[in-house]
């Protein structure tokens, strides 16, 4: 398992949870990938963090067929960010900490 801390701007946000964030380059955001915290609420991302900087540290995964919170993330994803809904529908980082402004 290959654990990465990325710096980067967040592109979109979980309206509902607050569980993920999505990252990518900023002159082009559908090349975007996805931070999923656990759903047990220790890592939550504010609205606030839009636009900003911040570092996430996580490991990079397949999005397996049974995990349903993964899938429900990529969902909620593609309709903040259509244009990166294929990657995003099979592979995210799960996050292990984040450092926010």
């Amino acid at each position: 398992m290959l654990r990465v801390m990325i710096r980067f701007v967040v592109l979109a946000l979980a309206v509902i949870t607050y569980g993920w964030l999505a990252i990518g380059a900023t002159d082009n955001p559908d090349h975007a990938v996805r931070f999923q915290a656990e759903h047990d609420g220790k890592i939550v991302f504010p609205m606030s963090l839009k636009g900003q900087k911040a570092s996430a540290e996580g490991v990079f995964v397949k999005i397996g067929a049974g995990d349903h919170e993964a899938r429900e993330a990529a969902g909620e994803h593609a309709h903040s960010q259509p244009g990166a809904a294929e990657f995003g529908s099979k592979y995210q980082f799960q996050v292990t900490g984040a450092i926010a402004p």
